[in-house]
C-alpha cells in the first residue's frame, strides 16, 4: 500500500520551458520541475516517469501483483504438502528481502524487480489465511478473519502517519522495513494447523498441539477425549487429491465453485485497490483521505461478525456488494452532474464505497475457505487469489483512465458479482469438508432429498 504515495504522480512542468502540456513541447524536455505536496518526494520525480514513462509507476504495481499470481500459483499449493507455516515463514522471508531491494535501489528497472518479489512473497503468505479458517470454530470464524483485516486498515492509517513525517520515499521505506523485520518472528510462535497434521496421518502431532491449546485454554481434555485415530479412519484421506489441486476442476460441482470464486476474487481485488489507491486522488488532504480510507475499514470488522454470524456468508456478501455497487454508480451521475470535479458528497460516497468492498474482501477469504476441502485448500485458495491478481494488475491501468470510467467498471462488476454470490450454498455453521468427494456426495444427497420431496 506504500505505493499511494511513493507512486503519486505530482503535478510538473519543464525546467525553463513553461507549458499548459509539458509533454508535447519541441524539442522533447529533457528536464522536468515537480510541484510536490508538502515536498513528499516519489519515484516518479527521481527517475522523471512522466509523459511517455506516465505509465511507468503503474507498471510497478502491476509487476507486484504479477508476483502475487506466480507466488500463489507455485507457493501455496506447497502449503498442503508442507504445512501452512513452514511457507508462509518462507513468504514472510521473501517479502523483507526483496523490501529491502526496494529501499535502496537505484534504478527503475531494479525497482520494479524488488516490487515482483515482494508479490511473490504475499503469495507465500497465503497460507496464513488457510491457518486461521482451519484453527478457528466456524462461530467466530467470520470475526476472527476480520480482526486480521482491523490490522490492515490500521497499517494504512500508519502508512499515512508515516509519510506525513517521513517525505521521502526511501526514509519512509526504510522505517517500514525496521518495523516488517520483527514480525516475521511471529509467523514461528504459530503451531502447525491440527487439521492439515490430521489430513498426513500425523495423529500424535495433532494431538500435541490440541492439548496445548487446551491446556492453554484451561481446559482438561486428555488424548482418548480427542479420539483423533478414530476420526481419521471415519473419514480416509485421499493422497493423490492433496499433490494435485487442479482436481479441483475435474468435479461439476467444484468446477463450477471455484470458477465463480476466481471471478469474485477478481473483482474484489480490482475494485478493493482501485478505491483505496485512488484515496489520495480525492478533493482535500491526501494524508487524511488515506487515513480515512483506512480507518473506514475498522466498522467493516464489526460489519462481517455481525451480518455475517446472524445471516449467513451469502446474504452478508450481497448486501456489502450492493452497497459499493450502489455508491459506485451514485458518484459516476454525480460526476456528469459536477463536470467531472470531486465533491465533499462524492468523497463520502467512495468512503462508503470503500468499508464496503473491504467488508466483501475481508468475507471472502472465510467463504472461500468454508468452500474448499482441507486436502486442497491452500492450493485452491492460492488459485483464488492468483486469478484475483488480475484485478490487481489491470487496477493501475482502469484507474489512469479517469475517475468516471474508473467508477462505472467499479459500479458494474460490483452489481454483476450479486449474481454470482447467488450460485453459491450458504456455509454458515457448516463443517469444513475434507475432500472433494465429500463436497459431491453431499450435494448429490440434497439433490435426492430435493427430487424426493418434489415426488
Amino acid at each position: 500500500m506504500s505505493a499511494v504515495f511513493i507512486c503519486k504522480i505530482p503535478s510538473f512542468q519543464c525546467k525553463d520551458r513553461p507549458s499548459d502540456d509539458p509533454c508535447s513541447v519541441e524539442p522533447p524536455c529533457q528536464q522536468f520541475e515537480y510541484d510536490t505536496p508538502d515536498n513528499f518526494t516519489t519515484i516518479v520525480d527521481e527517475w522523471d516517469l512522466v509523459c511517455e514513462k506516465k505509465d511507468y509507476a503503474g507498471v510497478t504495481q502491476s509487476a507486484l501483483r504479477i508476483g502475487t499470481m506466480i507466488g500463489t500459483y507455485f507457493l501455496s499449493p506447497l502449503g498442503d504438502r508442507y504445512g501452512r507455516g513452514h511457507i508462509s515463514t518462507f513468504g514472510g522471508i521473501l517479502i523483507l528481502f526483496a523490501q529491502t531491494i526496494t529501499t535502496f535501489s537505484r534504478s527503475y528497472v531494479l525497482f520494479t524487480l524488488a516490487r515482483f518479489l515482494v508479490g511473490i512473497g504475499l503469495g507465500g503468505t497465503m497460507n496464513s489465511s488457510v491457518w486461521l479458517i482451519e484453527n478457528t470454530h466456524s462461530k467466530w470464524r467470520a470475526l476472527a478473519s476480520s480482526a486480521t483485516d482491523l490490522a490492515y486498515a490500521v497499517g494504512i492509517a500508519a502508512l499515512a502517519v508515516f509519510a506525513y513525517y517521513f517525505r521521502d520515499w526511501r526514509n519512509m521505506s526504510f522505517y517500514l522495513l525496521c518495523l516488517m523485520a520483527p514480525c516475521i518472528l511471529l509467523y514461528r510462535t504459530l503451531p502447525e494447523s491440527p487439521r492439515w497434521l490430521l489430513s498426513k496421518g500425523r495423529i500424535r502431532e495433532a494431538e500435541d498441539i490440541l492439548l496445548a491449546m487446551g491446556r492453554r485454554n484451561g481446559r482438561d481434555i486428555s488424548r482418548e477425549n480427542l479420539a483423533l485415530s478414530n476420526f481419521t479412519t471415519q473419514k480416509p484421506r485421499n493422497e493423490e487429491g492433496a499433490k494435485n489441486v487442479w482436481r479441483v476442476f475435474t468435479t461439476p460441482i467444484m468446477r463450477n465453485r471455484i470458477l465463480i470464486l476466481m471471478c469474485l476474487w477478481a473483482i474484489c481485488t480490482l475494485v478493493y485497490y482501485g478505491l483505496t489507491m485512488g484515496s489520495s486522488n480525492l478533493g482535500g488532504n491526501m494524508y487524511t483521505n488515506v487515513a480515512v480510507s483506512g480507518l473506514i475499514e475498522t466498522p467493516a470488522i464489526y460489519l462481517v461478525g455481525l451480518l455475517s454470524d446472524r445471516y449467513g456468508r451469502k446474504a452478508a456478501s450481497l448486501v456489502f456488494t450492493l452497497c459499493v455497487s450502489f455508491c459506485c454508480l451514485w458518484i459516476l451521475i454525480l460526476q456528469y452532474q459536477s463536470s467531472g470535479e470531486i465533491t465533499q458528497f462524492q468523497t463520502y460516497l467512495a468512503m462508503i464505497a470503500k468499508l464496503g468492498i473491504a467488508a466483501a474482501f475481508a468475507l471472502i477469504y472465510v467463504y472461500t475457505g468454508e468452500l474448499l476441502p482441507t486436502e486442497i485448500r491452500s492450493g485452491a485458495l492460492g488459485i483464488c487469489s492468483m486469478i484475483g491478481g488480475i484485478g490487481g494488475v489491470i487496477q493501475p491501468k482502469v484507474s489512469s483512465m479517469g475517475d468516471t470510467f474508473a467508477y462505472a467498471i467499479f459500479g458494474i462488476t460490483t452489481l454483476g458479482s450479486c449474481g454470482m454470490y447467488l450460485a453459491l450454498p450458504e456455509t454458515l455453521n457448516k463443517p469444513l469438508p475434507d475432500s472433494i468427494e465429500e463436497i459431491e456426495m453431499d450435494w448429490r444427497r440434497k439433490e435426492q432429498e430435493e427430487d424426493k420431496k418434489e415426488s
